[in-house]
């Protein structure tokens, strides 16, 4: 009896304990949530075990956490129970056998600090406490930028031994399939994943992994849609190729992993981006072409483009902004006053952010190249020897390692000496561009022909510079607006000793312009009159197409100085664009020679007219019995008439313009009943676009 009393007394005791503990710990759990560990020490009933702890804690689906702890070691055999507690939620489970070493329970709150008691000793009078450790809680929010913040806690404000010093951030995509995405250390409680799948539902979890077994967390996730662009692309170098002068820009491979490839830009005269190319591969950073690179400075920019679509009312591929600009080194090179120096002047490479120097590379053709010297500045001079034929490239160099060749540049150096003829001898119109052509006697003097144009201020300024020892040149002359006007050219030589010499005659381009009467079907033709041919004008010649594909013979061969003319359409003229062009054509010259320059070319169409009655009687009273369009002006053999009855079934159909429907239903050749029927007209106009009429025609046959 005295022995039950003193268990009682005990047990009382050892609730009151541990019950007041349990409470202050919840209050501190309570005013700090950062609370993680309890300090179990106790010299008469409770005790710290060496080696029983809490192995891990893991939450598999659907929020039900499993804790896993280490088997009690009991010599005594005075073993009672296991208490698994949180301290958010006090006791959970009560198990009592001692082999029993996992709970699982659906977690009541988000994030739980659980600990084991052993209830051991007589009567139940020893308590054995473990670590307390927290489950890992994930949250996963989605703040629609295209990425996904992700936010948990530590299991221990002090990490054991045994776990490791990373935390694996696991992403299941596709569905079933958890790839390890990227690790930060033990402590750091977020992450932000930029997504790169174009749109999809997209789970994560967070492992620690820890000796004997992993934590695991929650499995979290949300419908993503990628809207992060890749990066933009860093030009590393533009550089010409001096064996075939190809230029080829290569670019830094972009950090965003779902890049599809990049667009290639070349910047035009007026500073506008123009898309010259695409590069598919997000590894393949170069690109190489063979624009014309002895024009004058090249300038180019580069865009990345993912996988996904963006969603404006025309999909394109999300694309990032341009990269900054980078422009060639374009070399000029002439010969000096009769000394055989050669100088060299060339622009500044532009785009690299740190010093730039230069080195000087030519060669006498047929010899190995050399580098003749080097140069912050944008000139050098060489002294050449007479009657060689030299070439030149600068090679530009940045203090970080970059390179890049200008254009190559070819000259000789030859005695001066004036041709005994210069003479332009068309300047003629080409599609969108114009062509000159050029005839020189050859010379030993003579090192440049220039092409030169005039400008808006009446100045001749150069536009292409050529070799003197070629006696036919022609150049192309892109960088005009032919539909709007006219041009003047000359051709001007520089000597051998880079003096200007001759003056070639000046020639001027025809501007053709044309007006149209609709109404009446009339076409008026003006143009300007060509100048200046060594021999004289016979006449202009006008030529006619119907949508670019002209008739060999001409409509018209005027005499020169006149300089208008009038064309009359006929109704077979008007079904598709008209189009012309005026040629001027020469006498045989001093030189037996005729050319002919080509005007631009102008088109104009007429508009169709379209009449729909929408009554017909087809009685037999002879008044109106046929529906029928009456159209012009537009391509004869697209048309398609289509008569459809209440329940839109085709009972007539037509492509035949003359044929009208006569009331008669095709499968049965009865005439239809009296009511209202759907037409479907379509025609094309002289461009081939489509037109399309719908409406409603009332058949009477009362």
């Amino acid at each position: 009896m005295k022995h039950f009393i003193l268990f009682i007394y005990f047990n009382f005791i050892s609730c009151l304990v541990f019950g007041n503990e349990v409470n202050e710990l919840s209050k501190y759990s309570e005013s700090n949530s950062n609370f993680s560990h309890i300090n179990t020490a106790n010299t008469t009933s409770k005790e710290k075990s060496i080696g029983f702890t809490i192995n891990c804690v893991q939450t598999i689906t659907g929020n039900l956490t499993t804790i896993t702890w280490t088997t009690f070691l009991n010599p005594l055999s005075d073993f009672v129970e296991y208490q698994v507690y949180s301290v958010q939620n006090g006791l959970l489970a009560t198990i009592t056998s001692i082999g029993t070493t996992t709970y699982s329970e659906t977690a009541l709150s988000l994030i739980n600090d659980y600990y084991v008691i052993v209830i051991s000793g007589a009567g139940g009078t020893t308590q054995t406490y473990s670590d307390t450790l927290s489950n890992i809680h994930l949250t996963v929010s989605n703040p629609s930028d295209g990425t996904a913040i992700l936010v948990w806690n530590d299991p221990a404000t002090t990490p054991l031994s045994s776990m490791d010093a990373y935390y694996k951030i696991y992403r299941e995509y596709p569905t079933g399939t958890w790839i390890l995405h990227d690790s930060v250390p033990y402590g750091v409680h977020n992450y932000k994943d930029t997504i790169d799948i174009c749109s999809a539902f997209i789970n994560y979890r967070i492992i620690l992994p820890n000796q004997p077994c992993e934590f695991q967390s929650n499995i979290e996730g949300d419908n993503f849609v990628d809207l992060v662009n890749p990066n933009i692309p860093v030009i590393n170098s533009i550089s010409i190729d001096t064996l075939t002068e190809n230029l080829t820009i290569t670019w830094n491979e972009n950090y965003q992993p779902d890049t599809y490839g990049y667009i290639i830009y070349s910047v035009d005269a007026n500073g506008f981006p123009v898309e010259i190319d695409t590069v598919w591969g997000i590894s393949n950073t170069s690109y190489t072409y063979n624009p014309n690179v002895n024009t004058g400075t090249l300038t180019y920019s580069i865009a990345a483009f993912d996988s996904c679509f963006t969603a404006s009312a025309i999909p394109t591929y999300q694309t990032s902004a341009k990269a900054e600009t980078q422009t060639t080194v374009y070399l000029r090179a002439t010969v000096g006053t009769c000394d055989n120096k050669v100088s060299l002047n060339w622009t500044s490479y532009l785009g690299w952010k740190n010093t730039i120097s230069y080195e000087v590379w030519g060669h006498i053709i047929g010899k190995p190249w050399e580098n003749f010297g080097s140069t912050n500045g944008l000139s050098y001079s060489i002294i050449g020897t007479p009657l060689q034929n030299y070439c030149f490239a600068i090679k530009a160099k940045s203090t970080s390692g970059q390179e890049a060749f200008s254009n190559k540049v070819c000259l000789t150096i030859i005695a001066p000496s004036q041709p005994a003829f210069n003479y332009l001898k068309v300047a003629t119109v080409n599609s969108s561009k114009i062509e000159l052509r050029h005839l020189i006697d050859v010379v030993g003097g003579v090192q440049f022909v220039v092409f030169q144009k005039l400008n808006k201020l009446g100045v001749f300024e150069e536009i292409a510079r050529m070799p003197g020892n070629v006696a036919n040149n022609s150049f192309i002359d892109e960088d005009v607006v032919v539909d709007k006007y006219s041009y003047t050219y000359r051709v001007m030589v520089i000597d051998s000793c880079g003096n200007d010499g001759a003056l070639s005659n000046t020639a001027t381009t025809i501007l053709l312009k044309i007006k149209t009467i609709d109404e009446e079907r009339i076409n008026y033709l003006n143009w300007s009159e060509y100048s200046n041919f060594d021999g004289s004008i016979l006449g202009y010649k006008i030529y006619k197409g119907t949508s670019g594909k002209f008739d060999p013979q001409p409509i018209a061969y005027l005499s020169n100085g006149q300089f208008n003319y009038e064309d009359q359409l006929l109704s077979t003229d008007s079904i598709a664009r008209t189009c012309y062009y005026v040629e001027a054509v020469e006498g045989i010259n001093l030189f037996g020679l005729n050319e002919i320059s080509k005007s631009n070319e102008v088109c104009k169409i007429l508009k169709p007219i379209i009449f729909i009655p929408n009554t017909f009687t087809p009685n037999g009273d002879a008044h109106n019995p046929t529906f029928l369009p009456v159209l012009t002006y537009y391509d004869y053999t697209s048309y398609h008439l289509l008569i459809l009855d209440r329940w839109e079934h085709p009972i007539f159909e037509s492509t035949d313009p003359t044929q009208g429907w006569t009331g008669e239903i095709n499968s049965t050749g009865k005439i239809a009943n009296q009511g209202t029927y759907l037409y479907i007209l379509t025609i094309k106009d002289g461009d081939g676009v489509d037109i399309l009429k719908r409406g409603n025609v009332n058949l009477l046959n009362k």
